[in-house]
């Protein structure tokens, strides 16, 4: 009987032992809150300009022809783009539409006698100033007839892209567009009045609005880049 007793008094003791133990360690603790958790996106929004100093949600007469326009006679002009918001813009979509054609003589189009010389992007941030590639060669082989010659009525049958040439590192492409408003990118279009237009273009005139639309990251299928390899 002493021995179970004594073996009984050893238990009973462990188990004290034990939950004093419990009891110690459940003395040491700290309790800390995370407060105030929340998601908000960010911005993305693109500005226009003519002229590269005032910019604005819309533009309007970008390229226009001078005065008495004649056969011979060139125009130009370059678009000014910025991001006011804080998300970067990497695809720039630019959909030259709604064209229309009047006056002339037998049913002429002066948009077949206005002929694109020149389509480059051209970037200025940090301290750079890079014209691209002109591509109107190369938009004129895949859009139209396809003979290299791009006209303003074929300009306007199709849908262009324009992103950075090459990419930083590790296939990541810098934005074509920097989130903060620098001012960064434009597009600059050149053409002129086919040196081969005859009388019936005489009085006839013609239209199109320059859509464009900045994104995040989208779908390039079925869009024509106009970014080009190199520099002029």
């Amino acid at each position: 009987m002493a021995n179970k007793r004594v073996l009984v008094s050893i238990l009973a003791l462990g188990i004290a032992v034990t939950l004093a133990g419990a009891g110690t360690w459940a003395a040491f603790q700290d309790t800390e809150t995370s407060t105030g958790d929340t998601f908000s996106s960010g911005t993305l929004d693109m500005k226009l300009s003519n002229d590269g100093s005032t910019y604005t949600d819309g533009v309007t007469a970008t390229w226009t022809s001078p005065a008495n326009f004649k056969p011979g006679d060139t125009f130009g002009n370059e678009l000014r783009f910025t991001n006011v918001g804080s998300v970067n813009i990497n695809h720039l979509y630019m959909y030259p539409e709604d064209l229309t054609n009047s006056g002339g003589t037998g049913g002429v189009k002066l948009s077949d006698k206005i002929i694109i010389t020149k389509v480059t992007g051209h970037i200025t941030r940090d301290g750079s100033n890079l014209v691209w590639g002109n591509r109107a060669d190369f938009i004129g082989s895949v859009v139209g007839n396809r003979d290299g010659t791009l006209t303003l009525t074929e300009f306007c049958s199709a849908k262009f892209v324009a992103y950075c040439l090459s990419p930083i590192i590790f296939g990541i492409f810098p934005p074509i567009l920097k989130a903060g408003d620098h001012k960064d990118w434009g597009l600059i279009i050149e053409g002129k009045f086919a040196d081969d237009a005859d009388n019936h273009y005489q009085g006839s005139s013609c239209t199109f609005n320059m859509r464009c639309r900045g994104s995040q990251n989208s779908p390039t299928e079925g869009f024509e880049e106009i970014t080009g390899n190199g520099a002029d």
